[in-house]
């Protein structure tokens, strides 16, 4: 049996897919959360194998508390199913925590076989959201910065973390991450790593 929790503010959709996927292939749906608030306090009840998170939830987002709850629950599955399918989210939520991510537009067959292959320590990539493992168009190294974005980058190439970034800058994490977002973008990278690499490269004047 694999338990799982959906955490997804439209109430009906929520409710409707909960309906659909319980007793399918083994699942079973032990907790709902509209809120991420809602789901700190359901989750240790709902004890869930995997998570159905969306992303755009009130007050805090899914993409906020995804790190927090890879560091609270590092047994836990996430995976997340937004409405969202451009590449810049999706290696976000990748690079968050998250286990597999789907599209709302998914089917009920590959939500399905997603929760599964998630249960079972696979990752998932769904349809429509292809264009995440795809190289995104270089620059050229020269292109214009702005102020904020390079000093991201230069604190980015010693290394600090998304939260130390945003203490030195006296900014959010979440602003920070919209800013990593971008420069993985700019830079023609894929994940925290590459963009790393590329801030040192383009310190020191490689």
């Amino acid at each position: 049996m694999t338990r799982v929790m959906i955490v997804d503010d439209h109430r009906v959709f929520r409710e409707g897919l909960a309906a659909l996927l319980d007793g399918r292939d083994g699942i079973e749906i032990t907790g709902e959360a509209g809120a991420v608030a809602e789901l700190e306090t359901a989750l240790p009840t709902a004890d869930p194998d995997v998570l159905l998170l969306d992303l755009h939830l009130p007050g805090e987002s899914g993409l906020d508390a995804l790190a927090r709850l890879r560091s609270r629950s590092p047994g836990l599955r996430i995976l997340v199913l937004s409405m969202h399918d451009d590449a810049a989210t999706v290696r976000t939520a990748i690079d968050a925590g998250a286990d597999g991510y789907l599209v709302k537009t998914s089917g009920l067959d590959d939500i399905v076989r997603a929760i599964c292959a998630v249960a079972a320590g696979q990752f998932v990539l769904g349809a429509g959201t292809e264009q995440a493992r795809a190289p995104l168009p270089r620059h050229d190294p020269r292109e214009a910065y702005t102020d904020r974005e390079r000093q991201v980058l230069d604190l980015l190439a010693g290394g600090a973390t998304t939260m130390q970034i945003a203490d030195r800058l006296g900014i959010s994490g979440k602003t920070v991450r919209n800013y990593l977002s971008t420069l993985y973008a700019k830079l023609g990278v894929e994940d925290r790593g590459q963009a790393a690499l590329a801030a040192r490269r383009m310190r020191d004047g490689r």
